[in-house]
């Protein structure tokens, strides 16, 4: 109970209704201005779980499901990356990619803010390409400026998946060590109920080593995929 105060109090000032608290978990709801460019939109709230041992520093995981119905594999990873012992804020996609990425920039920059330490986005379903694209300089500078907060890392899960890494973290972050964690939970998570594929950990490891990995990039190789944005038309309907 302890653990589930101090988790309350680092993130009382984003907290739009009282948290619920669970013998393993704390839920709430986190208020978040979207980062829009180039004006400014009105707040808006989304669900967060925390682990009962999460505290200041704590990574945190912005997980992009799909829209509408309730789906599978996003339940399976809300409950399997509480594992890891990062806070889990649940994000749908927006009606437009633009807002998407609003988002996802406005609730990193609320998470930060309020005493997270590194925050990976991982996106699944057609919004997977948006969290790849959050991991831009390019993108990221537009909404939150040139020394504003940054995605340590990000992730399209899927079939295919693509991890990248965007800056590597400061020692002090555990990186080596949570990565591990996370991929080898990954792994898990999108093989159920079978075992994890061959090479599955070591391609996110992979992936997640590599700093400046440039998701366009990525995503240009791979032309058949429906979704598909860069910066320049971010903001265009999915």
């Amino acid at each position: 109970m302890v653990r589930n105060l101090l988790a309350a109090a680092l993130l009382a000032p984003l907290l739009s209704a009282p948290l619920a608290a669970a013998e393993y978990a704390t839920y709430g709801l986190i208020e978040f201005m979207p980062a829009a460019a180039p004006a400014p939109s009105e707040p808006r709230i989304t669900l967060a779980t925390l682990p009962a041992s999460w505290s200041a520093g704590d990574a945190a995981v912005i997980l992009l499901g799909p829209r509408g119905e309730s789906d599978p594999l996003h339940q399976r990873l809300i409950a399997g990356l509480l594992d890891t012992g990062a806070a889990i804020v649940e994000l749908r996609p927006a009606a437009t990619a633009d807002e998407t990425l609003g988002d996802l920039f406005g609730v990193l920059a609320s998470l930060r803010g309020s005493g997270a330490g590194l925050v990976v986005a991982l996106g699944h379903g057609a919004a997977g390409d948006a969290a790849l694209l959050a991991l831009q300089d390019a993108e990221a500078a537009r909404r939150l400026g040139p020394e504003g907060q940054r995605f340590t890392a990000a992730a399209r899960l899927g079939p295919a998946p693509v991890f990248a890494l965007g800056t590597l973290p400061s020692a002090r972050e555990y990186w080596p060590m949570r990565v591990t964690l996370l991929c080898r939970r990954l792994a898990e998570l999108l093989a159920e109920p079978g075992p994890p594929a061959e090479g599955a950990i070591e391609a996110c490891l992979t992936g997640f080593a590599t700093p400046r990995v440039t998701p366009v990039a990525a995503l240009a190789a791979d032309p058949a995929r429906s979704g598909t944005r860069t910066a320049r038309n971010a903001g265009a309907d999915p």
